[in-house]
């Protein structure tokens, strides 16, 4: 019985192509890359190899170490300038002396802040253990009846314009039966004041005819007029207080603990902490007995009817 002799499965391809490069295995399908570097075969190309990786790490971590630092060195000294601008109201050059940023602050201030600066300020500070914001001193010595400039009045000129507007029409609109009620009805001004109750009375959404021509080209010019005149107006705030004064008055709203109250003859405004204060209050006056006495509820009813 004859033999057959075991034939492959697959062929065999040849180990180069026709450009003479060598191929992979036909059972990767991988084909070797022609621009990749050959591996470095002998002790001082590998050195060199691994030496040049370490440079390359070592400038890119120096680069990138160089880059936080000096992010970092901006921020803080962002949040330095912007803390010392919103505490003190102005920022100092470290580099200058003392004296070149007082004169160059001074330098800076409007004159009316400058001249307008009391000089008389009282102020008590009376707190035991909690701190006050900074500037407190500065804003609390301008006394409590200190009158606060509004930066720029909200004035509500265009529902005013179409309240004058309704307004005239309403006259023009309602003028002869005026006259004809004048003329119907004879009571006299006090009695309609007591007939009319503002309670009984809502705001209707009723839009009169417009008023005549003379009457509505007057509106409208001075509605121009008036418009010309806020075009006019300075767009820049103007305040009584200075930058810093103005943060420690939003610090002072938002500290619960402390308490701010005048002081007798005429001293100043004091600060002190709440819960010690209101103590001091209860044990000093309204919980001495020698000069306080305890009503019940009933007694104090029967007190006050009398």
């Amino acid at each position: 019985m004859a033999t057959l002799a075991a034939e492959p499965i697959l062929e065999s391809r040849p180990a180069t192509h026709a450009a003479g490069q060598p191929l992979l295995s036909a059972w990767t399908g991988l084909v070797r890359r022609t621009w990749s570097r050959p591996r470095p075969r002998s002790r001082r190309l590998q050195q060199r190899s691994r030496a040049r990786a370490r440079s390359v790490l070592s400038n890119y971590l120096d680069r990138h170490q160089t880059a936080i630092t000096v992010n970092i060195a901006k921020k803080s000294n962002y949040l330095i300038s912007s803390t010392a601008l919103r505490v003190y109201g102005f920022v100092p050059n470290p580099s200058k002396p003392i004296w070149e940023n007082r004169n160059r602050l001074l330098g800076n201030l409007h004159p009316s802040q400058y001249f307008s600066s009391p000089s008389n300020m009282a102020f008590h500070n009376l707190c035991l253990n909690a701190q006050t914001p900074p500037g407190t001193e500065f804003l609390l010595g301008l006394g409590l009846k200190y009158c606060i400039e509004s930066p720029r009045p909200y004035q509500r000129l265009a529902s005013s314009i179409l309240r004058i507007q309704r307004s005239v029409r309403l006259h023009f609109a309602f003028k002869d039966q005026e006259e004809d009620s004048d003329t119907e009805d004879e009571y006299t001004e006090e009695e309609s004041r007591v007939e009319y109750i503002p309670s009984l009375y809502l705001p209707s959404d009723w839009q009169p005819p417009p008023a005549p021509d003379d009457a509505e080209n007057a509106m409208s010019r001075f509605d121009e007029k008036l418009n010309v005149l806020i075009r006019a107006l300075p767009r820049s705030r103007r305040y009584n207080l200075s930058r810093s004064q103005r943060q420690c008055l939003g610090d002072l709203a938002q500290r619960q603990d402390l308490i701010i109250f005048p002081t007798d003859k005429n001293l100043g405004p004091s600060i002190a902490e709440r819960r010690p204060y209101i103590r001091q209050i209860l044990t000093e006056h309204l919980l001495n007995e020698v000069h306080y006495q305890y009503l019940p509820t009933e007694s104090a009813k029967t007190e006050l009817a009398a």
